[in-house]
């Protein structure tokens, strides 16, 4: 019964030969192997100075998760899930403590009819609903309706102005609007190329704040860009080598580039996608359609690891698709994981080595006999160092 979960993806393009620099004047050019042999890789200093706790969504007949969610966001300590299958906001403290329920579904003024993404700030929820922002207080209560464009992923910038990402079908896929819904600035046009495409696979987290403007990803390119006082700068391009995305994808008949994009989409790189950039890191999924990577690349001192060269229970925790849906305001990046897998992971671990609970404290207070299929997901909270 539970629970795949099919994260909401949206498309989102840019033509990177227009954009600028980062701040120091020119574009930090990263390679990354991702065949290279993890048993020549030392994860050992990487993995000690990792610090992981892990919380278990309180599970009631109110809280229970569908299969689908589109956002999960950490403010002020509490958690908020966007259930795209229930169109609800499921409201937990940090403990996974089960606070509310918002379900305002409906067609009148102050319901949602189609909610996308939501962002949290100030002691507002902003959803986005088609082509409007929907306002809610903490426990639900209607504030106001922004008007803005159609969209898929909405932030609030420390300033109150909000960013939405559309689609590559769209003129452009960056919007910012001010606090009452004034267009301010769009960015990254469309690529033609892409008109005749019907893709099934696209960026699910691609932008959030950073310093003082925002950073942001694009489906079909290998570059993570930083938008602030009206420019756009490619802060990095990372060159995965042989598993680049082919300079001729995107061109020829819409048959062709459809043939090439399905038998390149297993083995080449062709976004960057569940991006989170902080002070000293750049993580993100090098998305294939199969067998996904999570890189954590080191700002501070130009070195990477990724999820290929953990062991359990790291490579289950800190690989597949669970690279971080965000960061909190003290440094912990997190994201959601299934109850089963986490309980299966544990069995496993436990298999092969009786004392695993002194290896690695945060499995110690976790009785996987006490974890059910039906539970809800646990959220996973981890520093890097």
């Amino acid at each position: 019964m539970k629970k795949a979960l099919y994260l909401f993806t949206i498309l989102f393009v840019v033509s990177c030969s227009q954009l600028g620099k980062d701040q120091e004047g020119k574009t930090v050019v990263v390679n990354i192997d991702l065949n290279r042999k993890p048993e020549n890789i030392n994860t050992t200093d990487f993995l000690r100075r990792t610090s992981i706790r892990l919380v278990p969504l309180e599970t009631t007949e109110d809280s229970n998760l569908g299969m689908n969610y589109n956002q999960m966001v950490v403010s002020d300590g509490n958690i908020y899930i966007l259930d795209d299958q229930q169109s609800v906001i499921l409201c937990f403290d940090g403990n996974g403590r089960f606070i509310r329920k918002i379900n305002k579904l409906g067609n009148g003024p102050q319901e949602y009819s189609r909610p996308a993404g939501i962002a949290v700030l100030k002691e507002r929820i902003s959803l986005l609903d088609g082509n409007r922002i929907q306002q809610y207080d903490l426990e639900g209560n209607f504030i106001k309706t922004i008007p803005v464009c159609r969209g898929y992923q909405i932030i609030v910038t420390p300033s109150g102005n909000f960013v939405i990402t559309g689609s590559y079908t769209d003129e452009y896929s960056l919007h910012i609007f001010d606090s009452a819904g004034k267009l301010l600035s769009e960015y990254f046009p469309r690529q033609k190329t892409l008109a005749d495409m019907i893709l099934t696979r696209g960026n699910a987290s691609s932008m959030g704040v950073y310093k003082n403007g925002i950073f942001v990803s694009n489906y079909f390119d290998l570059s993570v860009y930083h938008v602030a006082d009206d420019t756009v700068k490619n802060l990095y391009k990372f060159d995965f080598g042989a598993q680049n995305m082919p300079d001729d994808l995107l061109y020829g008949s819409p048959e062709e580039k459809m043939d090439k994009y399905e038998n390149y989409r297993n083995n080449k790189v062709m976004n960057i996608d569940y991006l989170t950039v902080s002070e000293d890191w750049v993580i993100f999924i090098a998305s294939l359609h199969r067998n996904n990577t999570i890189i954590y690349y080191n700002r501070t001192n130009d070195s990477y690891i990724t999820s290929k060269e953990f062991e359990p229970p790291y490579s289950v925790l800190l690989g597949g698709i669970n690279a971080p849906l965000g960061r909190t305001i003290k440094g912990e990046y997190y994201f959601m994981i299934e109850s089963s897998r986490l309980r299966k992971m544990i069995l496993e671990l436990a298999e092969k080595d009786k004392d695993y609970k002194s290896k690695y404290e945060f499995l110690k207070d976790i009785d996987p006999s006490g974890i059910d299929d039906n539970d809800n997901e646990w959220i996973v909270f981890y520093t890097l160092k």
